[in-house]
């Protein structure tokens, strides 16, 4: 089977002190964990039974939450490649998944050391590299799960481990792109008006440095009268 690569949020990361609770109990103990206490043990729910108990336990239908967690229990794999995420800049380590996900509330309770109810008691067991990488920029969404291609990964990582030193042209160019682009995002309604919005995605991330499949957007936005995306 093919190695697959996956990005995960290691906790919320507007709550520092409990993230940094929650990861370091991560690389001491090999694992990365997800939400969703409510449901309780779903590790062995069939996929029919899970969208069944999610609509229950939060009275409506959440497929983007009901994928990340089926796949997280019937798609990562020993051997596939998590990158531990900290907010939308940084990667707290890269690891190699040793075995299948299961659910502990007692682990989840230790992991953020009784700082909070708000648990994470589902569990990967990860053979953690330890190296932190800042890249300085944005290069995760907010998703608390999601995949990634080979070929995105090893961009990731070229990204991180690059000591180049860019020269005064390359300099001065990229600092007038990054000023117009702040500015753009900046006074987006002053600029478009009601032509365009923003785009905001359902986990409350902004359009800016947009991460996609096969690249990050500069600015991704919408068009309200027709819904269509549009790309700046």
């Amino acid at each position: 089977m093919a190695k697959r690569y996956w990005v995960i949020g290691v906790y919320d990361s507007a709550y520092p002190q409990i993230f940094d609770k929650a990861w370091e109990y991560d690389l001491n103990n090999g694992t990365i964990a997800v939400g969703w206490r409510q449901l309780g043990d779903i590790s062995s729910l069939s996929r029919a039974e899970l969208e069944t108990k999610y609509e229950e336990t939060y009275g409506k239908r959440n497929t983007k939450d009901i994928n990340t967690l089926w796949k997280f229990y019937h798609e990562i794999s020993p051997g596939d490649i998590i990158i531990a995420r900290r907010g939308r800049k940084i990667a707290e380590s890269v690891g190699t998944v040793t075995g299948g996900a299961f659910y502990d509330q007692e682990k989840g309770k230790e992991r953020v050391a009784g700082l909070t109810d708000r648990i994470y008691p589902n569990f990967i067991p990860v053979k953690w590299d330890g190296n932190r990488i800042d890249f300085g920029k944005i290069v995760f969404s907010f998703s608390t799960m999601y995949e990634i291609p080979e070929e995105k990964y090893g961009s990731l990582l070229e990204t991180g481990s690059e000591s180049k030193v860019a020269g005064p042209e390359e300099s001065h160019e990229f600092v007038l792109e990054k000023y117009l682009e702040e500015f753009i995002v900046t006074n987006f309604d002053k600029i478009f008006g009601r032509e365009l919005e923003l785009y905001i995605d359902p986990e409350g991330a902004n359009g800016q440095q947009y991460p996609t499949d096969v690249g990050d957007i500069d600015i991704l936005a919408k068009e309200p009268s027709t819904n269509s995306y549009v790309v700046i």
